[in-house]
């Protein structure tokens, strides 16, 4: 069975497609739905949709497309299990991007609470609302997942026998490799990135890692993770997370939210793996 494999940079990251039987021109074509996907949802671009429509907005309700209100209502339901620990409205804190002093941006950040946080925008079918004039949304940890997402679903479509996407290290798979009954995937080591530190092994699942190591950010005139929680200022003391879902979105919202608050539990059909400061790995969930 032909490989096709293809690379581009879409979203700040590295994307890879590795397909089983893949029709001519798929990958292309998953390429530019991709790249639809990144300029619709940019935070950082003035001109995309996500700026123009509901961070600029005029009103405190914005009527969603069917896409959007798809991927909102379901960005919903796992922030709200999360109790908020994945928190979209993170954007409205850029307006301090820019502060340098400790006290101010502390002060900056205080007066922003009541615009984040899940209180700050609900959803009803295709409206959203947003009270709070200050609230941004900023779908950065979740547009890159939905996108692995809408790959997969394209190549099964296409009639790809098997394949990976990853994008930046989040990640599905689906089908059988052909010399194998499973694909097995390296983590890295977050101390020295350039090193695997464990494997796992994936059967039609999707993988997301998130680490305090990847981005920082200098806020209030300090160098911190680009994780940052809207409510409180403090984070659990884990390095990474890596989180196995049957979806990217699902397991790349739960990686973040493990960094932000410490979670007992996961969703059914989910488990993760913790790696806390001297590197020993803490699995969490039923399957893990």
């Amino acid at each position: 069975m032909q490989v096709t494999t293809h690379a581009f940079v879409a979203m700040t990251t590295p994307c890879q497609l590795t397909l089983h039987g893949a029709p001519a021109g798929l990958a292309r074509t998953i390429e530019a739905e991709v790249r639809r996907l990144e300029q619709r949802y940019n935070f950082h671009d003035p001109a995309s949709w996500l700026n123009r429509v509901i961070n600029t907005r005029q009103t405190s309700e914005v009527e969603l497309d069917m896409e959007t209100a798809r991927v909102l209502h379901r960005v919903r339901t796992l922030s709200t299990w999360c109790q908020g620990a994945f928190d979209i409205t993170v954007g409205t804190l850029a307006a301090l991007r820019l502060v340098r002093d400790p006290e101010h941006y502390r002060q900056g950040h205080a007066a922003l609470q009541a615009a984040m946080g899940l209180d700050a925008w609900q959803l009803s079918d295709r409206q959203l609302k947003l009270p709070h004039a200050a609230t941004r949304l900023d779908l950065g940890g979740v547009i890159k997942e939905h996108a692995v997402d809408v790959a997969v679903t394209l190549a099964k479509q296409a009639g790809v026998a098997a394949g990976i996407v990853n994008f930046g290290g989040d990640l599905r798979v689906f089908g059988q490799p052909p010399d194998s009954d499973c694909f097995t995937i390296g983590i890295e080591n977050p101390r020295q990135p350039s090193e695997v530190l464990f494997g796992l092994t994936l059967y039609d699942q999707a993988l997301a890692s998130s680490g305090h190591h990847a981005r920082r950010n200098v806020l209030g005139g300090a160098s911190r993770s680009h994780i940052q929680p809207t409510q409180g200022d403090t984070l659990p003391g884990w390095l990474q997370a890596s989180v196995i879902a049957a979806d990217t979105l699902t397991a790349g919202l739960l990686a973040t939210a493990l960094l932000v608050k410490p979670l007992q539990t996961l969703p059914p059909d989910c488990a993760a793996v913790l790696v806390a400061e001297d590197l020993t790995l803490h699995p969490l969930g039923s399957t893990a």
